[in-house]
C-alpha cells in the first residue's frame, strides 16, 4: 500500500521541548526564559509529569500522522486509533475473533473492530508484509514482543522513505507491571542474539506472582513500589501454565519512559536499531503511558 502518486508524504520531526506550551500551562514558570524553563524541565518537570510539548498526550500525538498516505496499525484490537480508507490493520485474531474477545474479556462494546484484519500472524509475519506504509503505529503492543529490536527493524522495513514508526508504550511505574524489575539492556540484546520468538517463562511467573493494580493515578499518588510478596495462589496458577505448556501473553518488556530512551539511544549507538531518530515524550501525570516516535 504504498503513497499515492503526486508529492510523496514526509513525517516532520516534532518539537519536543515548547517553550511557550510548557511556561503558559504550568503558570509556577511562568517568568521562565526558553534556557531556564529547560532546565527546569530536565532536573525536575518531566520527573514531576508535567509535559514540555502537548504532543506527550495520545490525542494530540496521534496528528503526527496527519496527512499520511497509509498506516499499518499493528494490534488495533476493538479500538483502533486510526481508521479510513487508507489504513491497513495487523493482528494476531481476525475480525471475529476480536469481536468475541472485547466481549467476553473487556466487557467493552465490539462495534470498534475493524471490519477487516489485513494481515493476520499466523498467514504472515510481520517483516514479511508486501506493503510499504508512511506510518507503522502502535500502540501497548511494542511491550509485548519477544524480540525488541527485530520488531522495531522489521516495523522499519515497511516504511516508505520519509515514514516513521509511532508507538504509545506503558510505563511500568504506573502499571500492573510495577512491582516487577524493570527490564534491562542485557535482557534486551540477549532477546536479539538469541532470536527470541516466544515470552520467557519468568516473564510468565513473575506476571502471575508479583502484578499488582492498574490505577495509574494511584500509583502517582503513592510513588515508587517495592517489589510484592509473592501470592502463593497466583504462583500456583502461573507454574501450572508453564508446566502444562499452555500460551499466554504477557509484557515481555517493562520499562519507563527514561529507560526506553536510554535504550533505544545506546541500540542507535550499537547500530542495531535502523532508525535514526527516537523522541520519547515522557509520561504525563496521572498517565499509564508514554509516546515515542522513530524516523
Amino acid at each position: 500500500m504504498n503513497t499515492s502518486s503526486g508529492t510523496p508524504w514526509r513525517f516532520t520531526a516534532p518539537e519536543t521541548f515548547d517553550h511557550a506550551f510548557y511556561t503558559g500551562r504550568y503558570k509556577d514558570l511562568s517568568g521562565h526564559d526558553y534556557f531556564a524553563a529547560m532546565e527546569h524541565y530536565k532536573l525536575h518537570g518531566a520527573a514531576e509529569g508535567r509535559i514540555a510539548s502537548p504532543l506527550a498526550e495520545r490525542p494530540a500525538f496521534l496528528t503526527l500522522a496527519d496527512g499520511a498516505g497509509s498506516i499499518l496499525e499493528i494490534g488495533p484490537g476493538h479500538k483502533p486509533s486510526f481508521t479510513g480508507e487508507h489504513v491497513r490493520y495487523f493482528d494476531i485474531l481476525d475480525a471475529d475473533e476480536l469481536r468475541q474477545r472485547a466481549i467476553t474479556q473487556t466487557e467493552e462494546s465490539p462495534d470498534g473492530v475493524p471490519e477487516k484484519i489485513h494481515y493476520l500472524r499466523k498467514d504472515v509475519a510481520l517483516a514479511d508484509i508486501p506493503d510499504r506504509f508512511d506510518i507503522v503505529f502502535t500502540s501497548h503492543s511494542i511491550e509485548h514482543q519477544p524480540d525488541l529490536i527485530s520488531h522495531i527493524n522489521a516495523c522499519h522495513g515497511l516504511l516508505n522513505p520519509g515514514g516513521a514508526m509511532m508507538a504509545i508504550v506503558p510505563d511500568r511505574r504506573y502499571t500492573f507491571d510495577a512491582s516487577i524489575a524493570p527490564s534491562t539492556i542485557g535482557e534486551v540484546l540477549e532477546a536479539y542474539w538469541t532470536k527470541r520468538t516466544q515470552h520467557r517463562l519468568a516473564d510468565i511467573i513473575d506476571a502471575y506472582a508479583h502484578s499488582t493494580h492498574n490505577d495509574p493515578v494511584q500509583h502517582w499518588q503513592d510513588g515508587p513500589v517495592t517489589r510484592l510478596k509473592v501470592d502463593g495462589e497466583r504462583l500456583d496458577r502461573g507454574y501450572k501454565t508453564v508446566e502444562e505448556g499452555r500460551f499466554i501473553d504477557v509484557h515481555a518488556w517493562r520499562v519507563s519512559c527514561f529507560e526506553m530512551a536510554d535504550y533505544m539511544r545506546h541500540l542507535r549507538r550499537l547500530g542495531l536499531i535502523r532508525f535514526e531518530h527516537c523522541d520519547v515524550f515522557p509520561t504525563p501525570l496521572n498517565s499509564n503511558e508514554f509516546c515515542m516516535v522513530m524516523y
